[in-house]
């Protein structure tokens, strides 16, 4: 793949760069996105095992946003932020019964909706890499241990260690 940006207003897709004001085609983690009323961080691609599709993890908040009083339907518009093409489609919720330990007003109202675990999936319509901006690409997947060191993107707080 090659490695190239292109300002906002400029022509061109970009192709595994950190940069947030380049428009990143295919899809890869750490980019930012949108719904209505939500700007959040596309976590990862990852592969539903049930019917092997290539899906787009977020999370719930970003992806199926408390809005009027319930949640976006599945379908929603999914935007690479900074840009108005439709990069995905909202696909579904990662229910888990668990109750959340912190109770923001953010977090209650999902809660009141039925939202328990604040995570989430959206279908892309343009191609994906296995790819994160600032770590490279996924190569693996290993079981959580304590102690273990992890790291993340994030579209606004950049790269996280700890």
């Amino acid at each position: 793949m090659r490695h190239v940006g292109v300002p906002l207003g400029g022509q061109g897709i970009a192709y595994h760069t950190a940069r947030q004001n380049v428009k990143h085609d295919p899809i890869h983690g750490g980019i930012g996105c949108r719904t209505v009323g939500s700007i959040g961080t596309i976590g990862c691609v990852v592969t539903e095992k049930a019917t092997g599709k290539q899906l787009l993890l977020s999370n719930a908040h970003i992806l199926f946003p408390p809005y009027k009083g319930t949640i976006l339907p599945v379908g929603t518009n999914v935007l690479q932020e900074g840009f108005p093409e439709t990069i995905a489609k909202t696909y579904k919720t990662l229910g888990e019964k668990n109750p959340w330990p912190n109770m923001t007003e953010a977090t209650k109202a999902m809660k009141t909706i039925g939202i328990f675990h604040d995570s989430a999936l959206a279908e892309p319509l343009i191609p994906t890499t296995n790819w994160i901006n600032n770590i490279g690409e996924v190569t693996g997947i290993a079981h959580p241990k304590e102690g273990m060191k992890v790291k993340y993107y994030g579209f606004t707080s950049g790269l996280q260690k700890g």
